[in-house]
C-alpha cells in the first residue's frame, strides 16, 4: 500500500510554464533540468526527486505485488495557490489541465515501477481542481482522471466502474473470491463542501452509502470477502483535536456523525464478510 503521495511538481516553480505546455510523457525530463536535485525536506510536499526515490525504493523492497493499493490524496497541498503563484496562465481551464497532466503523470510513474500490475487508488481530500475538501460530484476532475484510473485498475474493475467513478469517485474490483471496494469518504468529513456543483443535486455521501450497501450485499450473495479502501478513516481526527488545545470537550471526529452512523452500521452488518479495511490520510503506519 502507498498512500499520500502529495505530489507537488511545481516545487521548482521556474518549471512551471514549461510543464503547462507540455505533454504529461515530456514532464519528467523538464522536471529534472532542475538543479535542485534534492529531495523535498519534512513538512513539505513531495518533489520529483522524493517521489522518484520513493518509487525506486518501494519496487526494490516489493518487485512483483499482486495488486497495488493507493487510498488518495495524489496531489500536494494548497494546489491552487502553489499553480497561481507560478504560472503565467492563470485560468480556470489552464489550471484543470494542469491537474490532470499531473495525475496523468503520476500514473504514468507508478505504472512504469509496476508493469502489468493493478494499481487500485482511492481519492483524497486534495484531490480535485476545487480545492481541498471540495470534489465535486459529477465534475470536470472525475471526468478527466475516469480514463486515468480506468487504465491504472484494467480488467478486474467491475461493471459500473465508469458511472460510479464519474458520478462519486467510487468503484470496485474483483479478483478471484476477493471484492475490493473503494467507497469515496470524502464526502463524509466534516469538512466536505460541493463548492463548485449544484446545490439541489442528491447528497453524495447518502449515494455513496447506498451504493457500498448495494456492493456488500453483492459481495455475500456471490460469497466474497471484502476488503474496504477508503482516504478518510472514521474516528477522531487527531490533528484538528490539538489545534484545540487542552479544552476538554474539544473532540473533533473525522467524519459528520450522520454519516458515521450509517457506516458503523453497515460494518456490523456485513462483519461476517469485511476481512479488512485500508485507509490514508493520517500520515502514519498504524
Amino acid at each position: 500500500m502507498i498512500s499520500d503521495l502529495h505530489f507537488n511538481p511545481m516545487a521548482d516553480a521556474k518549471l512551471v510554464d514549461r510543464l503547462a505546455v507540455a505533454d504529461f510523457d515530456r514532464w519528467q525530463a523538464i522536471l529534472e533540468s532542475s538543479p535542485d536535485k534534492s529531495p523535498s525536506g519534512y513538512g513539505q510536499d513531495s518533489n520529483w526527486a522524493l517521489l522518484r526515490s520513493a518509487l525506486e525504493q518501494i519496487k526494490e523492497t516489493m518487485p512483483a505485488p499482486a495488486f497495488v493499493l493507493l487510498p488518495g490524496d495524489f496531489l500536494a497541498h494548497n494546489f491552487r495557490r502553489e499553480f497561481d503563484s507560478a504560472a503565467a496562465d492563470r485560468s480556470d481551464t489552464a489550471y484543470r489541465l494542469f491537474v490532470r497532466k499531473t495525475m496523468q503523470f503520476v500514473a504514468l510513474q507508478l505504472a512504469s515501477t509496476f508493469p502489468d500490475t493493478p494499481i487500485l487508488p482511492a481519492l483524497g481530500n486534495n484531490d480535485d481542481v476545487c480545492g481541498d475538501y471540495r470534489l465535486q460530484p459529477d465534475g470536470s476532475f472525475l471526468a478527466d482522471t475516469s480514463p486515468i484510473v480506468r487504465t491504472l485498475v484494467g480488467s478486474i474493475a467491475n461493471l459500473g466502474f465508469d458511472r460510479d467513478w464519474e458520478s462519486h469517485g467510487n468503484y470496485s474490483v474483483t479478483m478471484g473470491t476477493l471484492r475490493i471496494i473503494f467507497p469515496n469518504t470524502v464526502f463524509f468529513s466534516i469538512h466536505y463542501q460541493n463548492a463548485c456543483g449544484s446545490a439541489d443535486i442528491p447528497d453524495p455521501a447518502q449515494a455513496t452509502l447506498a451504493w457500498l450497501e448495494t456492493e456488500l450485499a453483492a459481495a455475500r450473495q456471490a460469497q466474497e470477502r471484502i476488503w474496504l479502501v477508503y482516504h478518510i478513516p472514521p474516528g477522531v481526527d487527531g490533528y484538528a483535536t490539538l489545534q484545540h488545545g487542552s479544552c476538554p470537550g474539544e473532540i473533533i471526529p473525522m467524519w459528520n456523525q450522520g454519516y458515521a452512523a450509517p457506516f458503523n452500521a453497515l460494518l456490523r452488518r456485513y462483519a461476517d464478510t469485511i476481512a479488512a479495511s485500508f485507509t490514508g490520510h493520517t500520515h502514519m503506519n498504524d
